[in-house]
């Protein structure tokens, strides 16, 4: 792998091992400080908008990790004939 074709969040470096997924973290961040600055009619609000929009949309993605491994994990094998 050439480091001018890495791409981290679909390629993750084997440096991070098998905490690559943390990258979620920062991603999320900056997503939350892009829109947040877009959209927030006083920034005074900014970081704590900032804050609770980065800490919903984790708290979201694990729920909805846990709820598709629930399904992997129970609800497909228990069809019948699967």
């Amino acid at each position: 792998m050439t480091w001018l074709a890495w791409i981290p969040f679909l390629e993750p470096s084997g440096t991070l091992g098998p905490l690559w997924w943390l990258l979620i973290v920062p991603l999320t961040l900056g997503i939350a400080m892009v829109h947040r600055a877009c959209h927030c009619a006083d920034l005074s609000r900014y970081w704590r908008e900032v804050v609770g929009m980065t800490t919903t949309s984790l708290v979201v993605m694990a729920l909805l990790g846990v709820g598709i491994w629930a399904v992997l994990e129970w609800a497909l094998p228990a069809i019948p004939g699967g």
